[in-house]
């Protein structure tokens, strides 16, 4: 079982890396091209790259609250298992989807 844990988390680390590297190059590209250039004009770069990693952090930010809300609510499909405050309890052997109940919390008293 660990072992795994240990591939999906260098996949996960693998496809964050790749991300990143994609959007170096396209933005690269993106900030080195001149647009608008003609027989008169030379053209005019890209000059708003802040606004571009904006879009990019809200964007990211959207995303990842979809995919944590669906971890929750469809727990068959997420990456993780066993996410703190989740209302619905995902064994990481098991991933039926079954409501935490009373008897099976730990109890407090002791």
């Amino acid at each position: 079982m660990a072992a795994a844990i240990d591939f999906k988390l260098a996949f996960l680390v693998v496809g964050v890396w790749a991300a990143f590297v994609i959007f170096g190059i396209a933005q690269e590209g993106l900030t080195r091209t001149k647009f608008g250039a003609d027989e008169d004009n030379e053209g005019e770069q890209f000059k708003f790259t802040t606004f571009l990693v904006l879009l990019q952090s809200i964007g990211n930010s959207a995303v990842a609250a979809v995919l944590l809300i669906a971890s929750c609510v469809y727990p068959q499909v997420s990456l993780f298992c066993c996410m703190p405050k989740c209302r619905i309890h995902c064994d990481c052997a098991d991933t039926a989807r079954r409501p935490l109940s009373a008897a099976a919390s730990p109890s407090r008293s002791g």
